[in-house]
This record gives structure tokens, sequence and C-alpha cells, in this order.
């Protein structure tokens, strides 16, 4: 008798001494420990020890697979629970006890960690919301608060990107450091557009915004839903033109009629012919043109609307054979119409085709004239002694060439081919009586000797040419 009263002494001595408390130490390797027992494995302790104070560790290795499988759906990276990329475990934890849905939590890190609780209450549906759509990002970065989130999750997803971009478009020195709320939105914005999609039938404005939605914050999705039915091609979506270029449908949708659109390109269309290039799909205007009015491709409009206007005889006139003598002596044959493109919209103004090339043949030549005239190189060289006082001098740099052409009134400027060819060689003689320009050839005979405006040279210059020739014959 005596030992048993001893026995249930200690017995009843253990039952009522003080157990030591439960750290989340202890917890989460009883819990662990249940785990494996149950074949569940590689547990990380962060998802463990929230269920501390919470749940007994069996209790915890019971609800262990719901528990880890919301866990998985709520986070981006499941598999690093201490990602930045994730909500914290213990929101997640407090969510899951409350029964929020798993895809609220999966918009948490775009949030201030002060403000991801909000996604546990009725008001984070909205927030999340907002949160998920391409804007999202945008809209917290540019001070948006829960309250002007879950606001912006009231709209559609066009509607919330004219509210951000017309956000972004205020600057940042009206916004401050304050946290946004819903009545700092641009709601005038957003009612503006909210009128225009309400007053479009056909849906193509709905489309444009989301068009532009993607081209703004990601890239633009092949296929969109219009009017009930998937197209292939946003272009085609927006417009009723055959156009497949984005840029060219998108300006069409905006309110650009298809005669601002050939303006912007250079092309002064009518409005039935602009109306018509759209129709026709062709992505320039230049060769629509072309093919409408048979006739060469131009890029000028200026040029092409001429040589539409011109007259039968005229036209026969710009594909009339034409002979051309250089200096040198050679003929080139030629058509105007092999190089009307080379004209000007400055050529043409109201002038004739000969009147017209004339002008460009004015043009390149100033311009080639304006090119040589700065050109030092040396073409040329002569063996043949000159008199030291200068009274005959080689014009051997285009420089030189040109010069001489200008002030003798000339054509001589245009010799630069020839005298580089090594085709001749170009003196000024210059004397009391004047001046005079002498042309040899390679071999030392004279070939010409002009005067100014080509003219007879002064005498004393034609003595002195004959006597120095024959002096190096």
């Amino acid at each position: 008798m005596h030992s048993a009263t001893v026995q249930e002494a200690v017995w009843e001595a253990r039952a009522t001494a003080p157990r030591a408390p439960l750290t989340v130490e202890r917890y989460v390797a009883q819990v662990r420990r249940l785990l494996r027992k149950a074949g569940l494995d590689g547990t990380d302790f962060r998802l463990v020890e929230v269920g501390w104070k919470h749940l007994t560790p069996t209790q915890m290795a019971e609800v262990w697979p719901r528990w880890q499988g919301y866990w998985e759906r709520a986070a981006l990276r499941p598999k690093t629970v201490g990602s930045s990329h994730n909500a914290s475990p213990t929101l997640a934890w407090r969510a899951w006890r409350r029964k929020v849905p798993a895809s609220r939590l999966r918009v948490a890190a775009l949030l201030p960690d002060c403000c991801q609780a909000v996604l546990l209450t009725p008001r984070g549906y909205w927030v999340a919301r907002a949160l998920r759509r391409t804007t999202g990002r945008w809209a917290v970065a540019l001070g948006c608060g829960t309250q002007a989130l879950a606001a912006l999750g009231h709209l559609c997803p066009e509607l919330q990107r004219v509210a951000v971009r017309a956000l972004a478009a205020r600057g940042l020195d009206e916004r401050g450091a304050v946290r946004l709320r819903a009545r700092d939105l641009p709601w005038d914005a957003v009612a503006q557009e909210q009128a225009r999609l309400a007053a479009d039938k056909s849906g193509r404005v709905r489309i444009l915004l989301a068009v532009r939605t993607k081209q703004t914050w990601g890239g633009v999705r092949a296929e969109v839903l219009a009017g009930g039915r998937v197209v292939d091609s946003v272009a085609r979506a927006l417009t009723p033109y055959p156009i497949r270029d984005l840029q060219t449908a998108v300006a069409l949708a905006e309110g650009t009629s298809p005669q601002q659109l050939a303006a912007e390109k250079g092309w002064q269309l009518s409005r039935r012919e602009a109306h018509q290039w759209c129709l026709s799909g062709a992505e320039r205007p230049d060769a629509w043109y072309a093919d409408f009015h048979k006739q060469p491709l131009l890029r000028s409009w200026a040029v092409a609307d001429w040589y539409r206007r011109r007259s039968p005889a005229e036209r026969a006139a710009l594909t009339r054979a034409r002979t051309l003598r250089a200096p040198d002596g050679t003929e080139m044959s030629f058509r105007y119409v092999d190089r009307i493109d080379e004209l000007s919209p400055e050529d043409v103004a109201g002038v004739g085709v000969d009147r017209a090339f004339e002008r460009a043949a004015e043009r390149a030549g100033e311009a080639w004239m304006a090119e040589h005239r700065a050109d030092y190189r040396i073409i040329c060289q002569s063996t043949r002694r000159v008199y030291r006082s200068g009274a005959v001098r080689l014009l051997d740099t285009p420089a030189a060439l040109v010069a001489e052409g200008a002030e003798m009134s000339h054509c001589v400027g245009t010799y630069v081919g020839m005298v580089e060819a090594g085709n001749c060689l170009i003196y000024s003689i210059s004397t009391r009586e004047g001046r005079s320009t002498l042309e040899l050839s390679p071999r030392g005979e004279l070939m010409q000797h002009r005067g100014k405006g080509n003219s007879s040279p002064p005498e004393t210059n034609a003595k002195l040419v004959d006597h120095w020739i024959r002096r190096h014959t």
C-alpha cells in the first residue's frame, strides 16, 4: 500500500506541475516531425510558424495540404518564400483564414507593406482589380493610394488607362509626396472618354483605346475582339480600309482623314483621290498616284501633278529624243521623260516643258559651280614653260577654271572633267590690252582662244600666244 500511494503522488505531482512554454522553435520542430511521418518533407519554416498561437501542432499538420495549396496559388514564386515578388506568409495566412481568393494576393507586392492589408477587406477586390491591369503598377508609381486604386478598379481597363495617362501628364509638382485619393483623379478626362465610348456604335473607339494601352504599357496583341468576331489584324479592326499598317490605322481611327494622311506624306490629294488611295490598300500615295493616272513614279506630288496636267503635245515633247553636244564635241542622246524625276516643285511652277527643264539645268549648274568653286585639287600639269611675268597662267584646279569662266563670261568652267581626264589644258592670258582664255591639246596644238564673252581675243594676246606656241613647238 505504501508503494502504491507514493506512485500516485508522483503521478499527481507530474500532472499538476507547470508545463514548459511551447516556443515557436519547438512548434516548428513538432509540426515538421508530424509532416515527415505523413511523408511531407522539405517544408519551409516560415510557412509553419504562422500557425503558432493559432493551431496546435497536430491541427497544423492536418490543415497543411490545404494551406500549402493556397500559398502556391497566392505567391508568384512559391518556392522562394522570402521573395519580394510574394506576399508575406503572415498576410497569406490571414487571407486564407478569412477565405480571401488567392488571386488577390498575387498583386500584393505592388503595394507598400503598410497598405497590403487592404487586400483582405472588401475594398481589396477593387484594388486588386486595378493592380492586375497593365496600368496598375504605373498608378502606384504615380502616387495613387488604396482609395484611388479602388476607384480605378471600378472603371473599365480603357478608362483606367485614360485616367493614368492624364494623371501622368499633370507633372510631379502638382501631385507632391501625398498619396492621391479618389477625388484627386482626373475625372474630367475620364468623363470625356466615357462619352466617346457611349457614342461609338462600331466599337472602334474601344479597340483604339485597347491598342493604345498596349502600345504604351506593353506589346500590341495580334488578335482583338471587334463586334463579336475575332479579327486577324488590329489595323483591320480599327478602319474599314484594307490597311495593314497599325500606325496609319490608328491615325484614321483617331479622326485623321485620308486627305490629311496623304498631306502628311507630302501629297496634296483631293478627297476622292485620298479615299481611293486608302481603298486600294497601297502603303505609299506616290505609287498609287502613278498607277491610277498611268504615269511614271515620281517622288514629288507637285511634279506628278504637273505631269498629269500636260497636254498630249507637251507629253510628246517629253518623250521626244534630243541631242546634247558636250564641250569635247561628243554628242549625247536623251529624253526629258527619263530625267523628269530630277525636277523640283520650283522648276515646274507655272511653266511648260522646255522652261521647266531649263530651270532644272540652271539649278543643277549653279549647284555644280558652287561645289567646284571650293575645290582646289591639282587636276593637271604642263611641261611648257610660262612667262615669269604671269602673262600665261595654267588653270590647274577646278576653282581656277570656274573663276575664269565667271570672270570671262564663257563656259570654260564646265571643262573641269575634260581637263581632269587629260583631254586639254586651259591657260589664262593677260596683257595690257586685256585678258583671254586659251585651250591647247595635250600635244600643244591650239584648239580655242577666246576673249571675254567668247569674243575674239585682243591682238596683243593673239601675238603672244602665237609666239609662245612656236617657241615650244
